[in-house]
Order: structure tokens, then C-alpha cells, then sequence
């Protein structure tokens, strides 16, 4: 088929996830600690897991990662259903875990307890003709992975010597050498000192930068979200109540919805305007209260053509205006004392029919 003059228009495509979950639950005798949560992480995204304690962050992790067998639902990576697989595969699948608890080789050295990882990416396992020929690359690559959190000169040392500060980082040293496609920090800087967290952050950070990889965080301190977090979840009770930008979900937190918030600030400040407009004017007895009166009613118009429209939208305005200046025309012209109210019953049909106005998908 012949090429013809005009292009077509390039079709914008939501990236599917990388790794997610679909009705995931579990149960331990009569609790749910994870209920129905489904959710999607993407790549190139780091999204922070919140809630309170208790509300299933970690064990939503242990059941994605592997740690924990699934009770229903099940969890996806590109697509494929990962369920029944252990932790060992997925982690050969590409994704890696951090936990919330320390989990080295205690009696191993800083350099060994890495180099163990860059082994098993390698896949090597125990085959010891590969080790020991390779085995100077896996100690030079192991000491790679040092570097960045700042424990190279304590890389003969013996983990169970380290303070907790350390042993978070040399986790976070772990997790890197094994290059997963999937990375999963359960609150890294807990137990760090205020001097050894921003070592630990920074890192999380360069890898975001890089954007080849999709990172989960579970996170307590609201700093550390606002400053890593391009998506928030948040759990309560085991269920998913939340997952939206930063912005949207720490307002909602308060108890707010964000759109609405905004419709309410345009709403009450238009209104201040107005009134402020008459008083001003009454003042200086240049204008009549009529005159500030119907400066106030045609914000009021305004503001029913927004919500009629959908906050946020445009052409959801210029529609609104049009049904609005039908209104005012044939009601005006047919019953003048009630074109005022039949503005207001125009917006209640329309917020019946669709709550968050004509053309918005904004949450109401």
C-alpha cells in the first residue's frame, strides 16, 4: 500500500507494568493481612508503598517477592503470571529484595557477602572451576558495588562487626549486585543514624536517575517520600485505599480530595472577590450594590459552568457555556424571574447524571 501525503498521528500508549498484582490476598488463619490488592509498578517508576503500622506493607512485599505463598490473586512480571514460583526464581527472574531485617552472612566479610551476589548473577552457583577462575573479576566487581555506599574500606571486615547503619548499606551494596530489573527497598535507612541516611538515599536516587528500573519502596518518614516517590500506595488494614501522585494522596490523606479542594479555594476566593468589589464600592459610592451584586452572580455562573463542564477540562467549559447561554436565553426570555434557578437545577441534572461534570475523570 502506497504511502499516502498525510502522516498518521502517533498513538500515545499507556507502558504496561513490569511487575503486578491482581486480587492479591492473604490469609493467616481468620486475619487478612493482604486483601484483594491490585496494583501495577512501572517502569522507570519508583513508587512508595504507605500505611500505618500493621497494614500489610511488608507482607504485601513478602508475597510479591516470593517469601510468602499466595492465598488468591496472583502477581504478574512482564506480564507472566509469577504465582506459583519461589523466591529464588523470581529472583533470577530480575527482581531483588531488600528487607526491613538484616539478611547476611554474618561470619563472612563485607567483600564476600557481595561477591556471593555477583556470583549468583553470574550464575556460577557452586561450580567451582568457574569461581576459581573467575574469581578475581567476581572479587573486582564485588568491590565495584562498595563503592557507592561508602564501605570499601571496610571490606575485610566481618559483618557481624558492623554496626546496623552499615549492614543496611552493605544490603543495599547486595541488592545491587545482582542487577534486578526490580528493586525493593522494605525501609531502608530504618535503624541508620541522621548522618548515615542521606548515604543510603542518594544511592536510591542515582538509581532512579538511570530509569531502567522499576523501584518499590516501603518508607515511614514523609521527607523521604515527598523527595524519592513519583507514585504513592497506601494500605490500610491489608487493602489498597490509595495510588495516585504524591500530591493528590498526601492531601487525600487529610481527608480532602484535591480537585474538589481547588473548585472550593476558586469558589470561596471568587466569592470574597465579589463581595469585596461591592463593599468597595459602596464605600466610595461609585457603584450601587446592584452593580456588585451582579459582579457576584456572574462569578457564580462562571463557577456553575466549570463544575457543569468538569474541573480540568477545557472543551467540558465551552459546553458548559453553550448549555448555560441556552439557558439564559430561552428561560430569560420565556420566565426572566427564574433564569437564575434554572442555572441551578441545569448543574444539579447534570452532577446527577454525571457527578464529576460532563467531560472530567476527576475523582468526586
Amino acid at each position: 500500500m502506497a504511502a499516502s501525503g498525510l502522516s498518521e498521528p502517533a498513538i500515545e500508549s499507556t507502558p504496561a507494568p513490569s511487575l503486578s498484582t491482581r486480587a492479591l490476598t492473604i490469609r493467616f488463619g481468620g486475619h487478612v493481612a493482604v486483601n484483594a490488592v491490585t496494583a501495577g509498578f512501572y517502569p522507570a517508576t519508583l513508587t512508595v508503598i504507605v500505611g500505618l503500622n500493621g497494614a500489610g506493607k511488608t507482607t504485601y512485599f513478602n508475597v510479591m517477592s516470593g517469601q510468602l505463598p499466595a492465598t488468591a490473586g496472583s502477581v504478574h512480571l512482564n506480564g507472566v503470571d509469577i504465582t506459583g514460583l519461589g523466591a529464588a526464581h523470581r529472583t533470577r527472574l530480575g527482581i531483588g529484595r531488600a528487607f526491613q531485617l538484616t539478611n547476611l552472612f554474618p561470619n563472612l566479610t563485607v567483600l564476600e557477602n557481595v561477591r556471593l551476589a555477583v556470583q549468583s548473577h553470574a550464575r556460577l552457583g557452586m561450580n567451582m572451576f568457574g569461581i576459581w577462575f573467575g574469581h578475581k573479576e567476581l572479587i573486582e566487581r564485588a568491590g565495584h558495588y562498595l563503592e557507592p555506599v561508602a564501605l570499601a574500606p571496610r571490606r575485610d571486615a566481618r559483618v557481624a562487626a558492623l554496626l546496623h547503619g552499615d549492614k543496611r548499606k552493605l544490603e543495599v551494596a547486595i541488592l545491587l549486585a545482582l542487577e534486578p530489573a526490580v528493586m525493593m527497598f522494605d525501609e531502608p535507612t530504618a535503624g541508620m543514624s541522621v548522618d548515615e541516611v542521606p548515604v543510603v538515599l542518594e544511592l536510591i536516587h542515582q538509581v532512579k536517575a538511570e530509569r531502567n528500573r522499576t523501584i518499590l519502596l516501603v518508607e515511614h518518614k514523609m521527607a523521604v517520600v515527598r523527595a524519592l516517590a513519583d507514585c504513592i500506595i497506601v494500605l490500610h488494614n491489608g487493602a489498597l485505599v490509595a495510588d495516585d501522585n504524591p500530591a493528590d494522596v498526601m492531601v487525600e490523606a487529610l481527608g480532602y480530595r484535591i480537585r474538589r479542594l481547588f473548585v472550593a479555594v476558586f469558589a470561596a476566593g471568587s466569592a470574597l472577590a465579589g463581595l469585596g468589589g461591592m463593599m468597595w464600592g459602596l464605600y466610595k459610592e461609585t457603584l450601587t450594590a446592584s452593580m456588585g451584586s451582579d459582579i457576584m452572580v456572574t462569578v457564580f455562573i462562571v463557577i456553575i459552568i466549570v463544575i457543569i463542564g468538569g474541573p480540568g477540562s477545557v472543551g467540558g467549559c465551552f459546553i458548559g457555556a453553550l448549555l448555560m447561554a441556552l439557558v439564559t436565553n430561552y428561560v430569560g426570555f420565556l420566565a426572566p424571574k427564574v433564569a437564575l434557578v434554572s442555572h441551578i437545577l441545569l448543574m444539579i441534572g447534570v452532577l446527577m447524571w454525571r457527578p464529576a461534570g460532563l467531560f472530567s475523570n476527576a475523582r468526586r
